[in-house]
């Protein structure tokens, strides 16, 4: 980032004159959203990582992931029995309509494109863990209910085998009538293929958990999170099993 752009921040952050602040989200726009992809999260404070991810989001360009530096409000809604897609229809069209966070196009929610989106499984866990400590392990909410994931397993047919997807772009666009399973090809899906076997039928201990290769693949090699989460996890409920009965993954 060049040394004008740089002024311009620090004359918006000063006086957060609109007129400043504008300038300075232009030059951003002007960056482009593969410029604005790498600089995500590597912002000093939550005002500068937002005008990052309101510019990508202006672009229409890349991802955003959760960001927990980030102020926001948690809210979880029962999908009962709607299918995924028309559950992700209903956050899209929730978070364009909430003055709060997207009458401005801030984009405070994480998304895809122009559209919020589902969160990956790992930012699951990360939210059930960041609830947890900021409430000082008395709010429980996002673990007892059922957490639609834009995180995909795609199974090799008639086999055994499986890879995780922590973001899959079948789930991102999944239309309202969305089937149950979607088609997906395990040759051209990327990442290593993982095999079922006994671990995969039966509750694990925590020295288990934390080293199991489906484990780490769903919270995208993230020991240190799996390691916070487990522990948890045991602490509350006993076993792990119940811990994350509720937390889905789709399939595909």
């Amino acid at each position: 980032m060049d040394e004008r752009i740089r002024e311009l921040e620090r004359r918006a952050r000063a006086s957060r004159d609109i007129n400043a602040v504008n300038a300075y989200f232009g030059a951003l726009l002007r960056l482009g959203s593969q410029c604005l992809q790498g600089l995500l999260g590597s912002g000093s404070d939550w005002w500068q990582n937002l005008l990052y991810r309101r510019a990508l989001k202006e672009l229409g360009g890349g991802r955003a992931d959760l960001d927990l530096t980030l102020p926001h409000r948690w809210s979880v809604v029962g999908s009962g029995n709607i299918n995924f897609g028309a559950c992700r229809l209903q956050l899209v069209q929730e978070c364009k309509e909430d003055p709060e966070t997207h009458q401005n196009d801030h984009g405070l929610h994480p998304f895809f494109d122009h559209d919020a989106r589902p969160l990956t499984f790992k930012e699951t866990i990360q939210a059930r863990m960041n609830q947890w400590e900021e409430s000082k392990g008395t709010e429980w909410s996002l673990w007892v209910s059922w957490l639609d994931s834009c995180t995909g397993i795609v199974w090799e047919a008639g086999g055994r085998r499986f890879k995780i997807v922590p973001m899959h772009g079948e789930l991102l666009t999944a239309p309202a009538s969305n089937a149950e399973y979607l088609s997906a090809s395990f040759a051209n899906t990327p990442g290593d293929p993982l095999t079922v076997d006994a671990t995969y039928d039966r509750d694990l201990t925590f020295d288990e958990v934390i080293v199991h290769k489906g484990w780490l693949a769903a919270v995208e090699g993230d020991e240190s999170l799996l390691h916070r989460y487990a522990q948890t996890a045991f602490a509350r409920f006993g076993r792990q099993r119940d811990a994350i009965l509720d937390c889905q993954i789709r399939t595909s």
